[in-house]
């Protein structure tokens, strides 16, 4: 289980341009969130919300991390934005870690100038025993973008935990009512189970439920009553197998 250490922003000096707030409020948010997103796809974490800088490079090593995280939101001149990652060099393990991370977090934050680039120079990238992975999500001083980090919290978290699986070969496991199946690699797996399941018989178009009828949209979550229903037929299904064997 691959160990990934969490050490949002302490910079409360840092304010928003827009919601009232500071980067360290916003990367602990994010922090909280990104923690709960690996621990459900199955990956051990470790969040320290208090420590110094210092103090968590320490923790982070005597607890053995495999990726040290640093969670940060960026200022420049209030109109550059866009995601920057950054890691010890530009061809090791940290480098393939913040490529993973920054393909999926990139596309979604609002600004424009991204890239992976190295800084070996900063404490928390050359310090750890753990590769870094480095995260400035996006700059707070731009008021549209500060207002979409306040907004986009889970969006951001997730991001980042599929950057991770992606890295370490994991399963992304996507929060309960997630649309992973219908996306990538997910969407041919989702197509594949769609026609086997309708083939024989597990979903029919209509199913009967509390209300006498229900429809079986195949992106929609189910009801009870609907999984009861397809369950029933794939019980059916397994048993009329069995007896054929």
């Amino acid at each position: 289980m691959p160990k990934i250490y969490i050490s949002p922003s302490d910079q409360g000096r840092n304010v928003y341009a827009a919601g009232n707030t500071n980067e360290e409020a916003q990367c602990e948010r994010i922090a909280v969130a990104t923690e709960k997103a690996l621990l459900r796809c199955g990956f051990d974490t470790k969040l320290n919300l208090t420590d110094s800088m210092e103090a968590r490079v320490r923790e982070s090593d005597e607890w053995g991390a495999d990726v040290h995280v640093p969670l940060h939101t960026n200022a420049f001149n209030k109109k550059v934005a866009g995601t920057r990652i950054m890691c010890f060099d530009l061809k090791g393990e940290g480098y393939r870690a913040s490529v993973a991370v920054f393909k999926h977090l990139a596309p979604i934050t609002p600004g424009t100038s991204e890239n992976v680039s190295a800084h070996p120079e900063l404490y928390e990238i050359h310090k750890p025993k753990a590769i870094s992975v480095y995260i400035e999500v996006d700059f707070h001083d731009v008021p549209d973008v500060a207002k979409w980090l306040i907004e986009n919290t889970e969006k951001i978290a997730e991001a980042i935990a599929q950057g991770m699986c992606d890295y370490f070969k994991m399963e992304y496991i996507p929060p309960e009512g997630g649309n992973a199946l219908y996306i990538g690699e997910g969407a041919a797996w989702s197509k594949e189970a769609r026609a086997w399941a309708v083939e024989n018989g597990i979903i029919r178009g209509n199913g009967y439920g509390a209300d006498g009828k229900i429809d079986f949209a195949w992106k929609d979550n189910v009801t009870r009553e609907e999984m009861a229903v397809m369950l029933q037929r794939l019980y059916e299904l397994v048993r009329e197998l069995i007896v054929s064997v």
